[in-house]
């Protein structure tokens, strides 16, 4: 089954979803979703020297898998630490509760900075 970004809200409770799975499911605003790491090799390369470049792409891939599975992580488990608790309490408020804040799944810094804290 695949899922996009689109539907992340809707189905943010079924455990078959991962976004990091939707490669090659179809469109989004890029074009289809399995050129988007192209994209962004090609982004790393215009941005930095030839050496750097794969430093930067493996760093944006790891952070976006990272990111992922800490969004997975908070709707699926039961967090045992008052930092995970607390940064479920925000997701699951930003899901069903107050949807225009809360975006920050792993960290509430950038709440804070965009006045979006719930």
């Amino acid at each position: 089954m695949c899922y996009t970004d689109d539907s992340h809200h809707s189905r943010d409770r079924d455990g078959r979803r991962v976004r990091t799975n939707n490669y090659g499911c179809g469109g989004s605003s890029f074009g289809e979703t399995r050129h988007i790491p192209f994209q962004l090799w090609n982004l790393a390369k215009l941005l930095a020297t030839p050496s750097a470049a794969p430093a930067l792409f493996g760093g944006v891939l790891l952070g976006y898998v990272m990111y992922d599975l800490t969004d997975y992580y908070l709707q699926h488990a039961n967090p045992t630490t008052a930092v995970t608790t607390n940064l479920k309490k925000s997701h699951l408020n930003h899901h069903f509760r107050i949807q225009d804040k809360g975006f920050g799944v792993t960290s509430s810094l950038w709440d804070i900075v965009f006045g979006t804290v719930n």
